[in-house]
């Protein structure tokens, strides 16, 4: 998601401070032979120009939320479960309101020091105090749009197109099986709510690639274990992920039973849609504990050993899956 057109969130003090300094910079440009009318034409100008920079910076500020509205469903269910997007669109009416006291005030005060209705500094100065009044109403908006900004920058980095998931307990051969896969050194991206990273790689297909995450500490665990703001990050992966490989470890050199797997596998399969398994390890399985596997979940599954690189089968699979797609 693109946010370098919005600008730093700042406190009001910062944003009358820069706009303040501004305008006393274009106001000493003025040049009137006439002094009281200099003088006029100079607070106008302050008037002026430091509510353009105030009046430019919220609707700058606003796009934040058409940023987020036009997201992509993942990260916008991400966006959802961190900070909540109704708080956003509610903090950005705020700004709105803001934006709109402040240009109907600057056009009330220009015009009241052209047609000379007061003292010209007396005039400016109260404009200045009205925008601060106008601005510090939206303090903690400007805060949490500033939050949100922080949100967005660290969301992971996922690219459009056709995306597979690896699943499965740790230690079964997600990693291996990404390596196996894409050509080149996995990318390392932060996941929200997790102390974990995810692992990207990518399967070129002519001129488009297909995305391959691995996601150690996040589908390899129940549900069950997680508190909710993680389980909802988690269950965001469903907007994303166009196929999941299930991989499971019939050896059990992994540490986990295969009850233990096969009770993730069924859970992923209630969660998540176009669940497929993936039995790694096939070089040292005998073929009757695959078939005992395979009886267990209800189905066949695909067979695999990553660390000796036959992973033919599983690259075939993803490769027909995508057909159409890309």
């Amino acid at each position: 998601m693109d946010i370098k057109k919005i600008p730093p969130a700042y406190t009001p003090e910062k944003l009358l401070q820069i706009a303040f300094n501004r305008a006393a910079k274009e106001a000493r440009k003025v040049q009137v032979r006439n002094k009281g009318l200099r003088k006029k034409r100079a607070e106008e100008r302050r008037v002026r120009e430091s509510a353009d920079y105030i009046v430019s910076y919220l609707t700058r500020m606003e796009k934040l939320g058409d940023k987020i509205e036009t997201a992509d469903p993942f990260h916008r269910e991400l966006l959802e479960t961190c900070i909540g997007l109704k708080r956003v669109h509610s903090a950005i009416d705020r700004l709105s309101w803001a934006r709109i006291k402040i240009a109907k005030l600057e056009v009330r005060s220009r015009r009241n020091i052209r047609m000379r209705k007061g003292d010209p500094v007396t005039l400016r100065k109260d404009f200045y105090g009205k925008t601060a009044s106008i601005l510090g109403k939206t303090r903690g908006e400007l805060n949490f749009l500033g939050d949100v900004k922080l949100a967005i920058k660290n969301l992971p980095t996922i690219k459009e197109g056709y995306t597979v998931v690896l699943a499965g307990m740790p230690n079964v051969g997600k990693s291996s099986l990404l390596r196996g896969l894409t050509p080149s050194t996995p990318e390392i991206q932060t996941y929200p709510f997790t102390t974990k990273n995810i692992l990207l790689g990518y399967i070129p297909v002519g001129p488009r690639e297909i995305q391959i995450i691995d996601t150690p500490g996040i589908l390899d665990r129940p549900l069950a274990d997680r508190n909710h703001i993680e389980k909802q990050a988690i269950l965001a992966l469903r907007e994303l992920a166009d196929l999941i490989l299930f991989v499971f470890d019939p050896t059990e050199t992994c540490g986990y039973p295969m009850n233990s797997q096969i009770s993730l596998y069924r859970e992923i399969e209630s969660n998540f849609q176009n669940v497929n398994p993936v039995l790694n390890k096939s070089d040292i399985t005998p073929g009757e504990t695959s078939e005992k596997v395979e009886k267990e979940i209800g189905g066949p599954t695909l067979k695999c050993s990553a660390t000796e690189d036959r992973i033919d089968e599983v690259k075939s699979f993803i490769l027909q899956s995508s057909k159409n797609r890309l």
